[in-house]
């Protein structure tokens, strides 16, 4: 702490790893605007952007040990704001299966064969993405389901713009490949 009872950067971050509680209104004071902001970008939803800033600063209480010494608050909890989104965009691509109640009839819009069909491919690109390493599954979901653009998962994912491309054109190659009816 200063010398006239207020916190500075450093002496805030030290004192929040400690687990003082003033230093840690004090960081949320100053950080919960960038984080939000943060999480808006990524998710382009107001509403969830703030759950998932308050959440951040939940997880960063729980783990204030991890923030080592000489790093700063800022860089580190939007970090945590990042893999948040990250986190929740994998779990918004879980979407479970509904089986089909026998009671009811169909549309028959579509054939069996043809139904049956789109699920086995269903299946196989799931499989395929689930194949790829994480970082390119992760650009790969973010570029070809949810539709952001190279700058905003350079921003998203902590990678420069130029990674992405790479990991993007990597994942490309081997979803062709583990799609393909050769293989």
């Amino acid at each position: 702490m200063s010398h006239d009872g207020v916190f500075d950067e450093i002496s805030a971050t030290n004192a929040f790893r400690s687990g003082d509680a003033a230093a840690f209104e004090w960081l949320a004071s100053r950080y919960l605007p960038k984080a939000r902001n943060t999480a808006r970008q990524m998710l382009r939803s107001a509403s969830d952007a703030e759950d998932l800033a308050h959440d951040a600063f939940i997880r960063a209480w729980d783990r204030r040990d991890q923030l080592s010494e000489g790093r700063g608050f800022g860089p580190w909890l939007l970090q945590i704001v990042r893999n948040l989104v990250i986190d929740l965009l994998r779990r918004r691509m879980c979407v479970p299966h509904e089986h089909l109640r026998g009671t009811y009839t169909a549309p028959r819009l579509d054939s069996p064969d043809t139904i049956a069909n789109a699920r086995l491919l269903a299946e196989r690109i799931r499989r395929a993405m689930n194949g790829l390493p994480v970082s390119q599954r992760t650009v790969a979901l973010l570029y070809l389901q949810y539709g952001y653009r190279h700058a905003e998962i350079a921003r998203l994912t902590s990678l420069s713009e130029g990674t992405v491309r790479s990991h993007l054109s990597i994942a490309r190659r081997r979803l062709q490949v583990a799609l393909s009816d050769c293989h």
